[in-house]
């Protein structure tokens, strides 16, 4: 997943037991990760993802695509943002359960990005289907 790339990893290593806390907390309330670190952190790994790409100097459009993958702004012009992509990539890896975290919610889909992206309900199953057989001969090639 891509906002633990960073975001979540720098929090986990910054600021164990907060974190830990932020985690008991998304168990406790059955709650979104994201909605669990607001909560007890105050910030959460999107946020933090964003900061740590911009002090690494990314492109501003892939800084926004970490900041927005939960909540996607409405792009200038009709094209769709990075942020609409990492999202629907985002809810596609927590549906397919993907991390195999005990406690994985999947977040709502925004359908204003998945309509931005040109997807239509038929896609769904699609996109389900091959980003499975993608991950599985990944983790294959990885294990050899």
């Amino acid at each position: 997943m891509t906002d633990h790339f960073n975001g979540s990893l720098a929090l986990a290593s910054a600021f164990p037991q907060p974190f830990a806390m932020a985690l008991d907390h998304q168990r406790l309330h059955d709650c979104a990760e994201l909605e669990a670190e607001r909560s007890v952190l105050g910030i959460d790994h999107a946020e933090v993802g964003s900061l740590i790409a911009e002090h690494w100097h990314f492109a501003p459009c892939l800084v926004e695509g970490i900041l927005g993958h939960h909540l996607p702004p409405a792009p200038e012009g009709a094209w769709p943002g990075l942020a609409d992509l990492v999202h629907v990539a985002d809810n596609t890896v927590h549906a397919l359960d993907l991390s195999q975290a005990e406690a994985d919610m999947v977040p709502a889909l925004s359908l204003a990005s998945w309509t931005r992206l040109g997807l239509e309900a038929a896609d769904c199953f699609r996109v389900f289907e091959e980003t499975g057989v993608q991950h599985d001969a990944v983790c294959s090639a990885l294990l050899v």
